[in-house]
């Protein structure tokens, strides 16, 4: 399985979910780094949903949607 390197980035109501497999691709606009971890973009895809409700309820904010980069 690959690794990536995890970023949050706000986008007005959009979480914006950088998955890239160096950290120097990150965004500079990231918000929260979440680390490398060994996941699949399908994956994160799949989990949008928990993804979503989980950063709502641990950093207090109120996104309504999930995109997977």
């Amino acid at each position: 399985m690959k690794k990536y390197h995890i970023g949050f980035r706000k986008d007005g109501k959009t979480l914006v979910v950088q998955a890239v497999t160096t950290k120097d691709e990150l965004s500079c606009e990231i918000w929260k780094y979440w680390g490398e971890r060994e996941v699949t973009k399908k994956e994160l895809i799949q989990k949008k949903a928990e993804i979503l409700a989980c950063t709502n309820t641990l950093y207090h904010k109120s996104f309504e949607r999930v995109m997977i980069q």
